[in-house]
């Protein structure tokens, strides 16, 4: 799917100021196999933000800037497809519950994810189902723990991205939160770039 990227746009803007083609882009960006330098500049305006950092001084040779405006780009392209997320996740959000364990960062990491336990810790509701419902079917469906994260403490309940509420392993509520809680996941830096795992392409 193509997007339309910082990164993206600034190079199709130097192609056009310079009057030349992606594949002569390439050329100059060092590649002697037009190709694949071809598919990186596909990546990238495919969305994928960790390819650039990993050319950025190609991309800075090709496209006759200095490599801390790349980076700019590249931290700039991040943030809005992060910005993108976000309102995807707020149109998209569907109340549910998260649930709490003894242990907030997994351990041993490995085991979390090979068996991706953090999609363990959600839980959704019965379509339909009222509000005044939702603390009694997590607690119905709660676990006695999950893998890598241990024993479970309670859970929260997320109503709505601004208003959640935590319940102990009874169903008592604890506490009254302003904004949804979000599954904690690891995050990659490449060259002082943090990518969430949603931009991370392997």
């Amino acid at each position: 799917m193509k997007t339309n990227n910082a990164v993206s746009r600034l190079i199709k803007e130097r192609i056009a100021e310079f009057g030349i083609t992606p594949a002569e882009l390439v050329r100059r960006m060092g590649y002697s196999n037009v190709n694949k330098g071809m598919r990186r500049l596909d990546q990238i305006e495919n969305g994928d933000i960790q390819c650039a950092v990993e050319i950025r001084e190609f991309l800075a040779a090709g496209l006759e800037l200095d490599s801390e405006l790349i980076s700019h780009k590249i931290n700039e392209g991040i943030e809005e497809i992060k910005g993108e997320q976000e309102r995807a996740y707020l149109k998209d959000f569907k109340p549910h519950a998260i649930i709490l364990t003894t242990r907030t960062i997994p351990s041993p990491i490995f085991v979390a994810a090979m068996c991706r336990s953090d999609r363990l810790r959600r839980i959704d509701f019965k379509e339909g189902s009222s509000p005044v419902t939702y603390s009694y079917q997590a607690k119905q469906k709660l676990p006695e723990g999950i893998p890598a994260f241990g024993k479970t403490t309670g859970f929260i309940v997320n109503y709505s991205p601004y208003h959640a509420v935590a319940f102990d392993r009874c169903g008592h509520p604890t506490r009254q939160l302003n904004e949804a809680v979000r599954l904690g996941q690891a995050h990659l830096n490449v060259s002082g770039h943090v990518f969430p795992p949603e931009l991370i392409q392997i």
